[in-house]
């Protein structure tokens, strides 16, 4: 137990009388071993992501990295351990792929012999966004509210706001992105903020500005009277009262009427250069007519006294005029080149911010320069936008968005770098078996330029008996075995079509390689040197490639063809 057997004999002389001592050796069995697989992904594109690293508990123990000195995998997001102890592990995550959040710890099996496989899906990291709403003063504005990407307002100290003091909106958990920021509710006395646009990095807090406008205080009315009124007041015994009232150019009605000993009180309006009519001792009812520029009405008796005021003509005042703002604008220039800064078609984009502008495509009408690789956008007010590009030319890709300020009378350049796209791919999944459908283990294939060995650098299935070559390039091949697996020969080539975004399957079924053999002579002597009788000569040979050769020999007999 826990020891080799000794491979291969040892040969003893038996001497009559003597002991002949034959000693083995017998070295400790090691213990059994297994391979390790590990697969980092992004958990919403399945696309492998390098860079993490791991510490492994069980068995034993050791830290690998992505493509460190123990990782025999040269691809980004595949880690393989080509020996490890056999049992149980646990697999802790210690450094994540850059930009996404650490795994939690799994488990993970290495059998005797075979592969233990891990996946792990990685989620993006995220960041957060502190919105400070200020006065132009300074001060903090409470009870404001926010949108991001024109989504559900977030309001101060309402929900989705992690920060509790007034005037602070902390919005966390935001994927990496651009976003735009647009007030929808200012405090009583304020206006709302124009729309700006901030970055929000993997576990970084991002933090924006807004100033809020005061509401304009409301400018003064003057309200001017023209045609002031004068009134005359009489008292002496008068006996009749007389009342007259006159506009420009009116016709005007008098009454009177007697009594005896009456208080007589006369009010006249007057405008400029005002005319008195007086009525002296009536003792009836009377009605007169008069049409003059501008009439008044005044009563008296015999000898009165009259008292008048009188308010004089005002001028009026010329009204405010309210004027009109003038909003600063600028143009923003977008340059797009390829990787080697050659100027390539535009493509078109789109600008979010203050203002929302496009598609703007290269040379249409709505781009300002004639150049192809430039669009000229102009007339945009301050503020900042979002350049992002919808489409590219022709076998490139389009590039992300970025940030750009407009300030007045100003042009903001923006440099944008297009990559070539990548060419459609596809794999190639090739299984070696035997001739009962058994999967092999230990076979190289080649393709093209390309060699690689079950489970080992290239191979992204760690199925033994399964080689995946993943993103090779649309096209025809010839897929052969390089190596077959001991006691196999290797089968014809085979030529495939590899199409885009498909696995092909190719399938190697192999046949058991022919024993090869060889021929043993064995002479026999007598000690004196003369040759036995060969009645009496036979030999037992065993051992062979597997150990299970025995077969006994006599001279001139069976299997002796000398």
């Amino acid at each position: 137990i826990d020891y080799d057997l000794v491979e291969g004999a040892q040969t003893a002389s038996i001497v009559p009388g003597d002991t002949t001592t034959i000693t083995f050796f017998n070295s400790l069995t090691p213990p059994p071993t297994g391979r390790a697989y590990i697969v980092t992904r992004n958990a919403d594109t399945g696309e492998d992501v390098g860079g993490a690293c791991f510490t492994i508990e069980g068995p034993e123990s050791l830290t690998i990295c992505d493509n460190d000195a123990n990782d025999t995998d040269e691809d980004p997001g595949q880690i393989r351990i080509a020996s490890l102890l056999a049992g149980d592990y646990l697999v802790t995550e210690t450094t994540a792929p850059d930009g996404y959040q650490l795994a939690d710890p799994m488990p993970m099996t290495v059998p005797v012999d075979d592969v233990g496989r891990l996946t792990i899906d990685h989620t993006l990291s995220t960041g957060s966004l502190r919105i400070l709403v200020a006065s132009d003063a300074g001060e903090p504005l409470a009870d404001s509210c926010v949108s991001l990407n024109d989504g559900d307002p977030i309001c101060d100290n309402g929900d989705g706001d992690a920060d509790g003091t007034a005037g602070v909106i902390l919005i966390e958990g935001l994927f990496p992105s651009i976003y735009t920021v647009a007030t929808t509710t200012a405090p009583d006395g304020f206006e709302l903020a124009g729309v700006t646009s901030i970055e929000v990095l993997p576990g970084a807090e991002a933090e924006l500005d807004l100033t809020l406008p005061a509401v304009p205080t409301p400018e003064p009315t003057a309200t001017a009277t023209e045609e002031p009124t004068a009134t005359a007041t009489a008292t002496e015994e008068p006996t009749a009262t007389a009342t007259a009232t006159a506009t420009e150019e009116p016709t005007a009605t008098a009454t009177a009427t007697a009594t005896e000993e009456p208080t007589a009180t006369a009010t006249a309006t007057a405008t400029e250069e005002p005319t008195a009519t007086a009525t002296e001792e009536p003792t009836a009812t009377a009605t007169e007519t008069a049409t003059e520029e501008a009439t008044a009405t005044e009563t008296a008796t015999e000898e009165p006294t009259a008292s008048a005021t009188a308010t004089e003509p005002a001028t009026p005042l010329p009204a405010t005029p309210t004027p009109t703002e003038v909003i600063p604008v600028g143009a923003i220039e977008i340059n797009v080149t390829s990787a080697d800064e050659t100027p390539i078609e535009a493509g078109c984009f789109l600008l979010t911010g203050p203002v929302n502008v496009g598609p703007v495509c290269d040379n249409d009408a709505t781009d300002e320069s004639d150049q192809v690789g430039q669009i000229l956008i102009t007339n945009l007010p301050e503020g900042a936008y979002t350049v992002a590009q919808q489409s590219a030319a022709d076998g490139f890709s389009p590039a992300g968005p970025s940030l750009a300020n407009v300030t007045g009378e100003q042009t903001t350049v923006v440099e944008v770098t297009n990559e070539p796209e990548a060419p459609a791919t596809g794999s190639i999944v090739v299984t070696v078996q035997n001739e009962a459908s058994e999967l092999l283990v230990g076979a190289c294939i080649s393709v093209g330029t390309l060699d690689v060995c079950d489970n080992f650098t290239g191979d992204s299935n760690p199925t033994s008996g399964v080689i995946e070559l993943a993103a090779m390039t649309v096209g025809e091949y010839m897929v052969e075995i390089s190596t077959a697996p001991d006691g196999y020969v290797a089968a014809e080539p085979q030529n495939v079509t590899v199409e885009a975004d498909t696995p092909t399957e190719v399938t190697f079924t192999l046949a058991e390689a022919p024993v090869e053999t060889g021929s043993m002579s064995i002479d026999l002597q007598l000690p004196d040197g003369s040759t036995p009788d060969p009645a009496d000569a036979c030999v037992v040979v065993s051992g062979g490639p597997n150990g299970d050769y025995l077969e006994t020999v006599c001279d001139n007999e069976g299997l002796d063809q000398d």
